[in-house]
């Protein structure tokens, strides 16, 4: 047996002890959720500039005479690390008030990374909590390696980092496990909540406040609140992107759990494997030409759903506006918390709640009129985001310049995406890296909004 396959099976053989360990950890925390009464976990969330909401809003469900325990569990340390000259562009687009240093012109510049902490708050039976800290430390040492050895797609905010629960830089001492383990389960616990599972009943609801004003729901709802006046006065206080939230689990910490685990074992949050190659010959044999636009529409969808899910979901083909006078090809729900379409909303401020996708099967180079088709779909109610997926581009600088334009003198947003940048965003999503599509796209918008 070759060396790679004795690594595969060994993979094999581990996975499926997680999950018999798994199964086995379920009954436990179902059997501790009968015999005691309920305990609930808030988890609150802040970078290093705001770290005096760590305390939390003053709420009386989480009062300190009703905490049962707390925990501070360190989601990311404050780092200084080198950055490229296109890391650092792109970091200044994300971030404005990004933190650099260099001592002069010709020498390396260093990035300032915040740190990020948390705390963790229990309340309720106090017996229940107990009983599920022991179990927890096991379910925390399943799910790390669980992670580790099987890919997922779980949509994450900034300030949740998936090697903050999925990997461990450090160990304990005395037993060479990972450090926080039971920490990292009911973070977890969190992270899934956020996930709106279709078929699992777990979820978290999500708050930021200030002062004695909040507001409840998920971050990419803050989408509808832009121009909302009573939310315009909060903006100095409540960043965006999101600097601190709070994330309240609304079942009892032993029945998350067995949700939880009812998810990881049903696969439920499972990374699509994406089969590039295929995707690559399906485009390559379909010619262009109008006689073919339904199957191209056909396959564009399917590819941007690869490319794009879970940031944009529930795709809705030819949807009508105008009452039925209008028809757009595909429009997605916006529903990013970070990266390319978050950006757009909260640093670029461009409305977004839904984002279109116009596909012409055309042989040349899409021109004046469907740039117009496109900005017809446009309104302050709707959307001003939207895309051109075509066949090819010849001449990349005039398409260039009509997005520009467009931006420019309306702050409305859009990209023309061709067959070779499809396959382009299709390879970077199927290598696993959930930030590559989102780096792809700041490169072709960033001459856009720059006017360069």
């Amino acid at each position: 047996m070759a060396a790679g396959d004795r690594g595969h099976v060994v993979a094999d053989d581990t996975l499926q002890f997680v999950r018999r360990t798994l199964e086995t950890l379920r009954e436990t925390f179902h059997g501790i959720s009968s015999r005691h009464d309920r305990s609930f976990c808030q988890w609150v969330i802040a970078e290093e500039s705001h770290k005096d909401r760590l305390s939390g809003q003053n709420d009386r469900e989480w009062s300190k005479d009703r905490r049962i325990a707390g925990r501070a569990f360190r989601i990311r340390e404050p780092d200084l690390r080198f950055v490229s000259a296109e890391e650092h562009q792109q970091i200044i687009d994300q971030r404005p008030d990004a933190v650099f240093s260099t001592n002069s012109a010709d020498e390396p510049v260093y990035y300032h990374q915040p740190g990020i902490s948390s705390n963790l708050n229990f309340r309720g039976d106090i017996a229940s909590f107990r009983e599920f800290q022991s179990v927890a430390h096991d379910a925390g040492f399943c799910l790390v390696h669980s992670l580790q050895l099987h890919p997922v797609a779980l949509k994450l905010p900034e300030l949740v980092p998936f090697e903050s629960i999925a990997t461990s830089k450090s160990t304990a001492s005395s037993t060479n496990l990972p450090e926080n383990l039971s920490e990292r389960w009911v973070a977890f616990l969190h992270v899934l909540g956020w996930q709106n599972l279709a078929f699992s009943p777990l979820r978290a609801e999500r708050k930021v406040w200030h002062e004695n004003t909040m507001l409840l729901g998920d971050a990419e709802e803050l989408h509808k609140l832009m121009d909302w006046i009573p939310f315009a006065r909060l903006r100095e206080h409540i960043p965006l992107p999101l600097r601190f939230f709070a994330s309240t689990l609304l079942s009892d910490l032993n029945l998350s759990s067995v949700y939880a685990i009812d998810a990881l074992l049903a696969g439920l949050f499972d990374r699509p494997t994406i089969d590039v190659q295929r995707f690559r010959q399906s485009l390559a044999a379909l010619p262009p030409g109008k006689e073919h636009a339904k199957a191209f529409h056909q396959l564009a969808l399917e590819i941007l759903v690869a490319i794009f899910e879970p940031d944009l979901h529930s795709p809705v083909p030819e949807e009508t506006i105008h009452e039925r006078r209008g028809r757009i090809d595909i429009v997605f729900t916006n529903a990013a918390e970070r990266g390319y379409f978050s950006d757009l909303a909260f640093l670029h401020h461009i409305k977004c709640p839904v984002v279109f996708f116009e596909c012409k099967n055309y042989s040349s180079d899409v021109g004046p009129s469907e740039f117009a088709q496109l900005i017809s779909r446009f309104s302050e109610r709707r959307s001003n985001v939207g895309f051109i997926v075509c066949r090819k581009i010849e001449n990349k600088q005039l398409a260039q310049k009509r997005c520009r334009d467009r931006f420019q003198d309306k702050q409305e947003h859009i990209l023309v995406l061709d067959d070779s940048d499809l396959v382009e965003l299709l390879q970077l999503k199927a290598e696993g890296d959930a930030q590559a599509v989102s780096r792809s796209l700041h490169c072709k918008f960033r001459p856009i909004f720059m006017d360069v």
